[in-house]
């Protein structure tokens, strides 16, 4: 009897024992890998502490962003008037965008304490509003022509970094972008160039925020100008201003590049994430509770969180890399290869892996998701808007569009313009009564010769990035006009 209850302790013994040296193992296992994959990185000219992947700051009399803020925050005490705007990107039909300056009304809302309601805007009550707005707009022009641009982030404070400018800075590009069409519709030229590029050195002045959130509201700003360059486009009277517009345009940083750096070598500090605490406050919100902070916490902690870590940062060092090859080869076939890759698959994963690599199979897929698409398009819109203007400086100094790109080299484009879809120039044919088709292949990376039909599963409403190809949008007519406007009635 005694034999098999000793057999029995020395089982719950050995038990025991393997339950402690377990975790103990698992600890110094990720530890050391970890330890080793960094000091591979770095012997490879990666980066990983915060200070060295923050670019220094301008002199303080250099520094536009303070002012620059402070204008933005002027325009808050008016933010009732910002739903008042005219649309720069509005579409009566996939492919067909509305000329706004031509247009005599467009519709708003104003919101007031009693509630919210419809109303149709015109040029000359528009413009009593932005008289408004007419100095701080202008205090932000000024400020803007400064060279530096710095919010002074303290990334240490990780995901309790304050990052309430994000969205003064896009209430200040939408500003601009509405009193570039005023001052279209007024043919106040020179004036709109100044709202344009002002715009554009909105959108580079961000471009060294090494969060991704700075990067998204970043390539906001610089759609809402895409939209605002193609209204200036259709307006007469550009001759001059294209070449300074193409050139502000040009300077746009890379938003492949910025994207990238905001990955830092895969240096969870630069993107939020400061230390192991944030990741724990965060695993809280994502684990039920039962066991949770007794239990599988303060296990996944100890265990597994260098495990965890490693994967994170090699899932991010593979996207940035990805990234840098784009950027060089003006292709992103290998970054939207790896996005697919980092979308969440837990269910395929064992049940240990789920165990163990929390935050990399949930906390990095959810942050990047989707992101490296998003600079991608808006690359690529923006070599869409160069191009663009290239072939209106073309039509303009030969009285026609050219008949292929490569008539655009070297006197209106220094080289073919890429479409970063799949690395190839992009398409361009010219149509039987002279204007041009522009377009991109798309997400997909399928040439549909120019379809700007929403893809599958991208909404019904057309707009800049949801067509099957991604297409430079040509003028709607007044039928179609017409026709969208009686839609949007019937929808009211």
């Amino acid at each position: 009897m005694q034999r098999p209850r000793r057999k029995i302790l020395i089982a719950l013994g050995c038990l025991l024992v393997a339950l402690v040296l377990f975790p103990v193992i698992e600890h110094y296992r990720g530890k050391w890998a970890l330890e080793r994959w960094k000091a591979d990185m770095v012997a490879k000219g990666e980066k990983f502490k915060i200070e060295e992947l923050i670019p220094p700051p301008p002199p303080p009399a250099d520094n536009a962003f303070p002012d620059v803020l402070f204008a933005s925050g002027r325009l808050r005490s008016n933010s009732q008037r910002t739903h008042l705007m005219p649309p720069s990107l509005r579409f009566a039909a996939p492919g067909k965008m509305i000329y706004t300056p031509g247009q005599t009304h467009w519709s708003g809302w104003y919101s007031t304490s009693s509630g919210t309601s419809d109303t149709n805007m015109t040029w000359e009550v528009f413009a009593d509003e932005m008289a408004a707005l007419s100095d701080p707009l202008n205090e932000a022009k000024v400020a803007l022509k400064k060279p530096g641009f710095d919010a002074n982030l303290n990334y240490r404070f990780g995901f309790n970094l304050p990052t309430m400018h994000l969205m003064e800075m896009k209430r200040l590009g939408e500003a601009l972008c509405a009193a570039t069409l005023l001052d279209l519709h007024r043919g106040n030229i020179s004036a709109a160039s100044e709202d344009l590029e002002a715009m554009l050195a909105l959108s580079r002045g961000q471009q060294d925020e090494r969060l991704i959130v700075s990067q998204f509201v970043r390539i906001s700003i610089t759609t809402i100008a895409v939209g605002a360059t193609w209204q200036a486009l259709q307006t007469a009277g550009w001759n001059p201003a294209y070449d300074r517009l193409r050139q502000s345009t040009r300077e746009v940083a890379d938003h492949l590049q910025a994207y990238q750096n905001t990955f830092g070598g895969g240096a969870t500090g630069a993107n939020s994430i400061s230390s192991l605490e944030d990741v724990v406050d965060l695993l809280r919100q994502k684990v039920p509770e039962l066991g949770r902070d007794s239990l599988y916490i303060p296990l996944w902690q100890f265990a597994w969180s260098h495990q965890d870590e490693l994967r994170a940062r090699k899932r991010m060092q593979a996207l940035m890399e990805s990234a840098r090859r784009a950027a060089e080869r003006k292709s992103g076939l290998g970054v939207a290869v790896i996005s697919d890759e980092l979308e969440p698959k837990r269910k395929q994963a064992s049940f240990y892996d789920r165990l163990r690599f929390l935050s990399s199979e949930e906390l990095i897929p959810g942050l990047l998701s989707g992101a490296a698409r998003r600079a991608l398009v808006c690359e690529t819109q923006r070599e869409l808007t160069v191009t663009a203007i290239a072939l209106k400086r073309y039509e303009l100094r030969l009285g026609k569009s050219p008949p292929n790109l490569a008539a655009l080299v070297p006197e209106f484009l220094p080289e073919l313009p890429r479409d970063y879809m799949d690395g190839q120039p992009l398409r361009y044919r010219l149509n039987p009564d002279g204007s041009f088709l522009l377009y991109s292949v798309g997400q997909d990376g399928h040439d549909d010769g120019g379809d700007a039909t929403p893809s599958s599963g991208a909404g019904t409403k057309p707009n800049l990035q949801n067509g099957r190809d991604l297409v430079w949008p040509a003028p709607a007519s007044t039928e179609e006009i017409a026709a969208e406007e009686a839609k949007a009635a019937k929808r009211n």
